[in-house]
């Protein structure tokens, strides 16, 4: 009896033992099969996908996000069905530009200017209006003679040995004034003492002598001039009210009058001339509310003479060109002259006030301000001071690729400085 009871007992144990374990083995079967359903129907979705999309690239030659370079194509290929797909290209993406620095923002005027330095057995305490060509400038160089400061030697500076030379000329009428030269001519004034004019004396440098010739006698005025080729011009005083703007053809000696003014503000404008071309700024004969000025800046090409009028709106004095812009001041060096550039067919656009002198480059306008030189860029507009801080300067001008000016910090003599600018293009 005993003996039936525990047997029993074991039985029942373990038929519940049993159905517990059964119970869970059951219980994951629904999970399984629902992961397992899961993945097959996202296989079957990817297999649809990829077939429609096979069929598109095939069929209707639209172009799919299948890659020309993937395992699907690499797979097509050893199918050789390779040639089912549309072999799109790759997209490109453009790199960001590395920005290209500008020369003259690490262009350090102070360092690259030089000084046109005497020997020792040359004294001139002072200097005119420097004019630079070739790599050489040649300049007006004055003393005391019997009390009076004259410009009495033409001296040669050598940029790249410099090195300094007075050229053989002497003067007839006591100064030589205001040079300019090319690879043949070289052009200056000889200069009376006492009453103003000279002679306009034109010397071939191709010749074996530096023999002058006179082109034409000044009796009132020391004119500057402005030299081109075989062309130079300039502005003279005539008479007691009559100011002429001439033209001189230098193989020829040949001198004609571009305009002549009368009581005319315009007769203290000089003319100017770049590449066969004539400027100069005239009267537009505009009547302006309030009295306002403004000017017709003309010019003639020597080639056919015919005269050319622009109407830039402003008034306009000493204009300068290049080969693209024109540049002038709007009054008569006044201590709030506006410096303007034009391109002969847009607005004129003033780029700095309170401007003395300026001068134009191909590529940039030259000009003083303030005890110092500054630079005006054609190519983006923007302004460099050039002159260094510490230094006072008074703008000479620009020629021959180089900017000249005098360092008057200090009066003691007269110190001429020029620099070259980086290259801008």
């Amino acid at each position: 009896m005993w003996y039936n009871d525990c047997m029993s007992n074991r039985l029942n144990n373990k038929r519940y033992f049993k159905r517990r374990a059964s119970g869970r083995s059951g219980g994951l079967h629904p999970v399984i099969r629902f992961i397992v359903s899961a993945i097959g129907i996202l296989l079957a979705l990817g297999i649809i996908v990829l077939a429609a999309m096979i069929t598109l690239e095939a069929v209707f030659k639209v172009d799919t996000p299948i890659t020309p370079d993937g395992v699907i194509a690499h797979g097509l290929d050893k199918l050789n069905a390779g040639n089912l797909l549309i072999c799109s290209p790759t997209p490109y993406v453009t790199p960001e530009p590395t920005p290209v620095p500008k020369p003259m923002d690490s262009f350090n005027g102070g360092e690259a200017e030089r000084e046109i330095v005497l020997p020792n057995d040359m004294s001139y305490p002072w200097f005119g209006k420097p004019y630079c060509y070739g790599n050489k400038i040649i300049c007006s160089a004055g003393k005391l003679v019997n009390g009076k400061s004259l410009m009495v030697s033409l001296l040669e500076y050598d940029i790249a040995s410099e090195t300094v030379k007075k050229l053989d000329i002497e003067s007839k009428n006591g100064q030589l004034l205001n040079p300019v030269f090319n690879d043949s001519w070289l052009i200056y004034l000889d200069g009376n003492t006492s009453n103003g004019g000279g002679d306009i004396c034109v010397i071939d440098l191709k010749s074996e002598r530096m023999t002058p010739t006179v082109i034409k006698t000044v009796y009132v005025c020391q004119p500057e001039f402005k030299l081109d080729g075989d062309y130079f011009t300039w502005i003279e005083r005539t008479g007691t009210s009559k100011d002429k703007i001439f033209v001189c053809h230098i193989p020829s000696g040949e001198t004609t009058v571009i305009r002549s003014f009368t009581q005319s503000g315009y007769g203290t404008s000089m003319p100017f001339i770049h590449n066969g071309k004539i400027i100069w700024a005239d009267d537009d004969n505009i009547a302006h509310e309030g009295g306002r000025i403004s000017s017709a800046l003309k010019y003639v090409n020597i080639s056919d003479g015919e005269i050319v009028d622009l109407f830039p709106d402003v008034y306009i004095h000493d204009p300068e060109c290049n080969s693209n812009y024109y540049a002038w001041l709007d009054s008569t060096h006044a201590e709030n002259a506006s410096l303007y550039v034009y391109n002969g067919y847009d607005a004129p656009v003033v780029i700095d006030t309170g401007v003395v002198e300026f001068g134009v480059s191909d590529d940039y306008i030259a000009y003083g301000k303030n005890d110092a030189v500054w630079v005006y860029l054609f190519s983006d507009g923007s302004i460099y001071r050039i002159t260094p801080e510490r230094e006072a300067a008074q703008f000479l001008g620009v020629s021959g690729g180089y900017i000249m000016w005098m360092d008057v910090t200090s009066r003691d003599r007269d110190i001429i400085r020029y620099v070259a600018l980086p290259e801008l293009n």
